[in-house]
């Protein structure tokens, strides 16, 4: 687990801790809300830079995808 997320989640947590009771669901929805929107985004603008509806994320990962999109964006700015 990478640090930001460890963050993430002890201010998820401390959060949590300083709520009354029936707003600790809010705000665990309200971060994953978050996640998943920031995760539809990511998967959105791989799909742009790979030039699929997302199939390339799909068959080699999310990280796999990430790399070679950063080659593919250096490519692009290369030649600029």
């Amino acid at each position: 687990m990478k640090k930001s997320e460890l963050q993430e989640i002890v201010d998820t947590l401390s959060d949590i801790l300083n709520t009354e009771p029936e707003g600790i669901v809010e705000i665990i929805r309200g971060r994953l809300w978050e996640r998943q929107d920031y995760k539809h985004k990511l998967g959105n603008l791989l799909a742009v830079i790979h030039r699929d509806g997302g199939h390339y994320e799909t068959q080699y990962g999310l990280n796999s995808a990430c790399k070679d999109a950063e080659s593919i964006v250096a490519r692009h700015n290369a030649r600029d």
